[in-house]
């Protein structure tokens, strides 16, 4: 089966779930339906694209494969459509994408901006290492990336005058974590960080049993907590957390690379629509 009648199957399947899932609420007596209320599990999704700045192929190889075509749909979409929303990591694909856009596309970006569907989040060069860089280095990093998005004139579209980049995104940092990286940012006035889990199996059970996914991460063992304190998001899995037959659809689209592998994704991700609800 090609991907495109997966895609169809897949969106069809979704749309029948949400139409059970309705039934079901409907039917529901009065005395179910507060209770479901009042224990319903809020579930937030955040469409995005995992873009290493260089890995198996180069960084040509890899912008023009994929990451091109990708920054490409996702403003189209965006801005066909106020209800979609996208985060963006990696400035060092912008730099590569914005000077072979017309003036048309370069408006549907800042449009897409201004209006805070697309949200820059870390917004360093790339996502940089845990293990090897100083802090100069990190600094520098993320320099880079947000005195781009200054030159272009994005920094100034951006909802929040002065406040572009509000969260971290360390979703890749490879061999674990430092306390370089979230006490930097919260010196910079981040709101909040994610991260990916990176741990063993017995740590995972320990930080699921306990819901410790979420957590005030003092990570300075300098600096006072109220300098270098900051919320911190583990997803709990590897780039995405897909869960149930979501996320068994989830693996049976990752084989599919490229812009097409991100639209998979996001299909699958959609279906979420219809929440999870706990009785």
């Amino acid at each position: 089966m090609t991907l495109h009648w997966q895609l169809i199957v897949l969106v069809t399947l979704g749309g029948v779930l949400c139409s059970v899932a309705e039934m079901n609420t409907e039917n529901d007596d009065p005395t179910a339906q507060s209770h479901m209320k009042s224990s319903t599990l809020d579930v937030f999704v955040l469409p995005h694209a995992h873009c290493d700045v260089g890995w198996l192929k180069t960084v040509e190889g890899y912008f023009n494969d994929q990451v091109s075509d990708i920054l490409t749909t996702v403003t189209n979409a965006l801005d066909a459509n106020a209800s979609r929303r996208f985060i963006w990591s990696e400035i060092k694909w912008l730099q590569m994408w914005w000077p072979n856009q017309t003036d048309a596309m370069r408006a549907k970006m800042r449009r897409i901006v201004r209006s805070g569907q697309l949200e820059f989040v870390g917004a360093g060069w790339s996502q940089n290492d845990e293990v090897t860089p100083t802090y100069f280095d990190i600094i520098d990093n993320q320099v880079t990336g947000h005195e781009y998005l200054r030159k272009i004139g994005l920094q100034d579209e951006c909802p929040i005058k002065g406040r572009c980049v509000r969260f971290g995104w360390q979703i890749d940092m490879f061999a674990g974590f430092s306390g370089a990286t979230p006490t930097l940012w919260a010196l910079a006035g981040f709101d909040g960080m994610f991260s990916r889990w990176e741990g063993t199996p017995e740590q995972r059970a320990v930080f699921a049993r306990e819901k410790a996914f979420e957590y005030l991460w003092d990570a300075s063992a300098s600096l006072t907590p109220n300098r270098s304190r900051i919320w911190n998001h583990i997803i709990n899995g590897i780039y995405v957390r897909v869960v149930g037959w979501a996320g068994m659809l989830h693996n049976l689209f990752y084989s599919h690379r490229g812009a097409d592998t991100e639209i998979a994704v996001i299909v699958v991700l959609s279906l979420l629509r219809c929440g999870y609800r706990e009785r």
